[in-house]
């Protein structure tokens, strides 16, 4: 034991001394204590805390190391020792070897002395056998009496020699027992020995390879191994299509293909819950499904088909939009807005979207009662594919944006932005309209046949929307003059990323692709507009975050950053942004706290692109190698850099990542679909690595496609602390899907 605890001290103490000794002549002064980060001038957490900034935060570099790592003549001594350490161990190794075979020589010893006793205890059974023969004897002689008294004498005699010969077999027997006893004592006692020693010899064992691969203890999130395989469906394809299409078998349901999308959610009324709106571009077809769990669900009513394509076309038709052809738009993500009737009156949700064939802003919300569809089996129903308890209205027709902009052709919308209090951006592609302009909306009465069965019109809830120019010359609410000025470039480019709303003061992120800028755009008040030498309400842009911040923190040196969207950080302050040439995802604060734009990474391309850390594999312990010839010493890499040790999971595949940010953290992550290596992956805060959640190929074992493509991933009800159910839409299968989660501990590999 006393060696075993001499070996742990000393790997301990060659792993604390491998870290820099004193400083030598000419160092920041202070860095005289090894391991003293922060020049404090002492050991203690302060130290720990620094690295741990400067590591994953980008805080301050550490102070120069007072002595080059593995040198000084303590190290080598304590090396000398280690080394004597690891020599005694195999000593003590050799004489648990040699002890082993005491032990089975003794147990060898102890059998054959079983074996002498049995046959002792045979002879003794015997003797009193023929002891017991010879009195019977003895006894009908002297009962007969007369001339044989001779043949008594000579049978006492021989009684006698009998019973010394059984008393001597009694002695011969208690001596083998106590030998038994004594060996089986001894061998009890080596047991014990050997027990203790291999004892040893496994805690020695484990102390070195802690010393040498140590691990840190993390909590992550992993498919629920209660209820495996964690994944199940909520609604296929086949329960779209059986509403789509009635009549038909679903033999001939299974082999029609899909192209689906979720456009977004509507409330249902009074008080319901929410459904995902999903559209098909192949039948044009516009389905919602209930976001309901368990008893709470009506199963018959999950799957709703609302609009056929035709339905669509009959709507528009209603306000002279004649398109026989109507679509919805993916690339132009629809926003859900509030919307009050009148002072006092209540607020109507709406999910606002782009029709590209007219090139018209059109709404959708839930509508209780509304064209009801009476019987789902049979499409000649009057209201088969007419609204079925959602009201489509059109806010502004694509030949109305064309006059009120005055344009000669309607231009494509490409982001639609909400800025609350009924007024939304719209932007335009560039090459046709290059500035933004500011759409009121106000909700109005409308003469409307609620149910297509009866011919009576009744006063419906409709939404319409109006463009606010301003000045004399009828300006926009932000011109590309404006962008161009603010920015220094000939050309502006606003289309290509989604803007965010700052709930705070509601203002707009918008990024300018050109000079690779973010801009905070945000509505003039009087005073403003004065100073500004423009009108109230009108739009001004400033540089928000600029150009050279991006590129230190992505580390882009060539070309402009390329950004299409952001989340929610979930903290209320910070929104997240991936970046897509250098895979780096940023945390942009929009309190407005910290003087200036306060920009952080969260994770760098050396995370996002290389190995994920697999929590199923684990840290397989390290067996202890030959000692080698020290080479030269490398120069030290980058934190969580490929090849540094930390977190190296498994990767399957190395194609470029393609990240899909689910809209919220669960459990103390990120979730993140990375459709470039099929992998569903957490992005982990506390440790900066990429966990593997699921593969792609998993989870179409359970929806059974090929593959999977999830987008709008999303938590469902709280699970609490451990337990979290997340939905996402599959496009691939046409799937809702739900992924049960819980949290697990995993061991980071140092």
């Amino acid at each position: 034991m006393k060696k075993a605890t001499l070996c742990f001290v000393g790997a301990f103490l060659v792993a604390l001394l491998s870290l820099p000794g004193p400083a030598g002549a000419g160092e920041p002064a202070g860095t005289t204590v090894n391991g003293d980060v922060n020049c404090s001038g002492q050991l203690d957490l302060a130290d720990a805390i620094f690295s741990l900034n400067y590591l994953f935060l980008g805080g301050e570099e550490p102070c120069p190391f007072a002595e080059p790592a593995g040198g000084g003549p303590e190290v080598a001594a304590l090396e000398a020792e280690l080394a004597g350490c690891n020599e005694a161990l195999a000593s003590r190794e050799a004489e648990l070897a040699e002890r082993d075979d005491e032990i089975a020589a003794l147990r060898a010893e102890l059998t054959q002395a079983q074996v002498d006793l049995s046959g002792a205890l045979r002879d003794l059974i015997s003797t009193q056998r023929a002891l017991l023969t010879a009195e019977a004897r003895i006894l009908e002689l002297e009962a007969a009496e007369g001339p044989c008294g001779e043949q008594v004498d000579e049978l006492t005699a021989s009684l006698e020699v009998c019973r010394g010969d059984l008393d001597a077999r009694g002695v011969e027997l208690e001596e083998s027992r106590q030998e038994t006893e004594t060996a089986r004592l001894e061998t009890e006692a080596a047991r014990e020995e050997t027990e203790a020693a291999l004892a040893d010899r496994d805690s020695l064992v484990g102390q070195l390879d802690e010393c040498r691969n140590p691990r840190i203890d993390f909590t992550t999130v992993a498919l629920s191994v209660e209820k495996d395989p964690g994944v199940s469906v909520l609604t296929g394809k086949l329960d779209l299509l059986r509403r789509i299409s009635p009549t038909a078998p679903d033999a001939v349901l299974a082999q029609q293909e899909m192209a689906t999308f979720q456009l977004g959610t509507v409330s249902e009324e009074p008080g319901g819950g929410e459904r995902a709106l999903v559209y098909d571009t192949l039948s044009r077809a516009l389905c919602s499904i209930a976001l309901c769990s368990g008893e709470d669900c009506d199963e018959e009513g999950r799957v709703k088909l609302h609009y056929t394509g035709d339905g669509l076309a009959e709507e528009l038709a209603e306000v002279d939009i004649f398109e026989p052809f109507p679509a919805l738009n993916e690339r132009v993500p629809a926003v859900k807005i509030r919307i009050s009737r009148g002072p006092g009156q209540q607020r109507d949700d709406w999910t606002l979207a782009f029709e590209p064939r007219s090139r018209s802003i059109v709404a959708f919300r839930a509508l209780d009662g509304y064209r009801p569809v009476r019987d789902k089996t049979w499409p000649d129903d009057d209201n088969f594919g007419r609204g079925n308890g959602l009201l489509m209205s059109v806010v502004i027709s694509g030949a109305e944006i064309r006059s009120q902009l005055g344009l000669n052709s309607p231009p494509s919308v490409t982001r639609i932005v909400d800025l609350g209090n009924g007024q939304v951006l719209l932007f335009f592609d560039g090459n046709v309209l290059a500035d933004v302009h500011l759409l009121e909306l106000e909700t109005f009465l409308a003469e409307v046949n609620p149910d297509l069965a009866d011919v009576v019109d009744r006063p419906v809830w409709q939404l319409a929307g109006n463009f606010l120019l301003f000045g004399a010359d009828d300006s926009p609410y932000l011109s590309a003059a404006d962008v161009r000025e603010v920015v220094q470039s000939d050309e502006v480019d606003l289309d290509g990323f989604q803007p965010f709303v700052n709930p705070a003061d509601g203002s707009a992120l918008v990024y300018e692709s050109v000079s690779g800028q973010f801009l905070q755009v945000s509505t003039l008040g009087f005073e403003e507009a004065e100073l500004a030498g423009r009108s109230e309400g009108q739009g001004e842009a400033v540089i928000e975050i600029d150009s050279e911040s991006l590129s230190e923190i992505t580390g882009l040196t060539d070309g402009t950053p390329e950004f299409s969207t952001s989340v929610a950080r979930g903290n209320g302050t910070e929104i997240m942004l991936v970046e897509g040439r250098s895979n780096t995802v940023i945390a942009y604060d929009f309190s407005g706290r910290a003087d200036g734009p306060n920009v952080t990474r969260l994770f760098g391309s050396e995370a996002i692109t290389g190995p994920r850390l697999d929590p199923a594999i684990g840290c397989a312990p390290q067996e202890p190698e030959e000692p080698e010839e020290p080479e030269d010493p490398e120069e030290p890499g980058e934190p969580g850099v490929e090849g540094d040790g930390m977190g190296q999971g498994e990767l399957v595949e190395m194609e470029d990542p393609v990240l899909e940010l689910s809209l919220g953290d669960t459990l103390g992550g990120r979730l993140v679909y990375d459709r470039g290596r099929g992998e569903l992956v957490s992005l982990n805060y506390a440790t900066g690595q990429v966990v593997l959640v699921a593969r792609s190929a998993d989870l179409a074992a359970v929806t059974g496609g090929e593959t999977v493509d999830l987008i709008s991933i999303r938590n469902a009800a709280d699970g609490g602390d451990d337990f979290q159910a997340v939905r996402a839409w599959d496009t691939v299968s046409s799937s809702l899907i739900e992924l049960d989660l819980e949290s697990i501990e995993a061991e980071l590999c140092q």
